[in-house]
Formats: C-alpha cells, sequence, structure tokens
C-alpha cells in the first residue's frame, strides 16, 4: 500500500495549529503531536474515490481531537517518548531532524516559488489536457 504524505502528515498541521490556538505550552503541543501521530494515515488507493475527501477531512479533525483531548488532560507520546523519531520512521523511511531545523521560512513559499490559483476542480495531473480541451472550444 502506498501512503500519501498530505492526509498521512496533515493531522501535524492541525494538531500544530490547533496547539496554537490553545495556547498551549511545550509539553502541552508534544502530547498533542503523539495523540495526532497515533491517528495519523491515508492510502494513495483512495485517491479518485470519496474516501480521498474524507482523508483529508479525518486529519484535520484528528489533530482538533488532540487538542481538546490534551486540554483535558490526555498525554501521547511527548519528547521524551521518542514517538517523532518512531513515526517517521516508520513512515518516511528515517529521522533526521537536522533536515528542518533552523529552516522556518528559508525559503517562504508564498514568495519562492510563489503560489497558483488551481484552475480546475481537478488533480493537477489533469489540468494539462483540460487547458487543451478548453483551447479547442474556442472559435
Amino acid at each position: 500500500m502506498d501512503f500519501t504524505l498530505r492526509e498521512t502528515c496533515g493531522s501535524f498541521g492541525s494538531a500544530a495549529a490547533c496547539a496554537k490556538l490553545f495556547q498551549f505550552d511545550l509539553s502541552k503541543i508534544l502530547n498533542t503531536f503523539g495523540l495526532a501521530a497515533s491517528q495519523s494515515g491515508g492510502l494513495r488507493e483512495n485517491f479518485g474515490t470519496m474516501t480521498k475527501p474524507f482523508q483529508a477531512g479525518h486529519a484535520a479533525e484528528s489533530g482538533l481531537l488532540s487538542a481538546e483531548l490534551v486540554s483535558l488532560g490526555w498525554t501521547g507520546g511527548g519528547a521524551n517518548s521518542g514517538s517523532g523519531a518512531r513515526f517517521f520512521s516508520c513512515f518516511g523511511g528515517a529521522f533526521d531532524p537536522s533536515a528542518i531545523m533552523d529552516r522556518l521560512g528559508k525559503p517562504w513559499t508564498f514568495t519562492s516559488p510563489g503560489i497558483s490559483l488551481k484552475p480546475y476542480p481537478s488533480g493537477s495531473l489533469a489540468h494539462p489536457a483540460m487547458t487543451e480541451l478548453a483551447a479547442d472550444q474556442r472559435p
């Protein structure tokens, strides 16, 4: 089975945003990540099915649920548990924190390479064909 990064790691993005909104200290942030890691998942095989958007929504829900549970006193794999290393070793094949340390905003992807608007409500691989089809319809 082929895992997809967006849904597998989406729970971490949601967890980070929710932890920030909840104004968590470092210990609670790490517990939130630990809980989010336990709920992460998604399969590329679901692309093109009704399950694909479910996976993305579930990732967002998992991050919020993790933060809410931590706010109620739940604990998860924190800094001392090594859960981050185990998660990335399992899903990514390796764990190298130096690959991301001191790189926030270097570059800001809004600036370089920039943003683009999605021209069609489909996966980006279909966009060139749709552009050609639209060109064929012009007088």
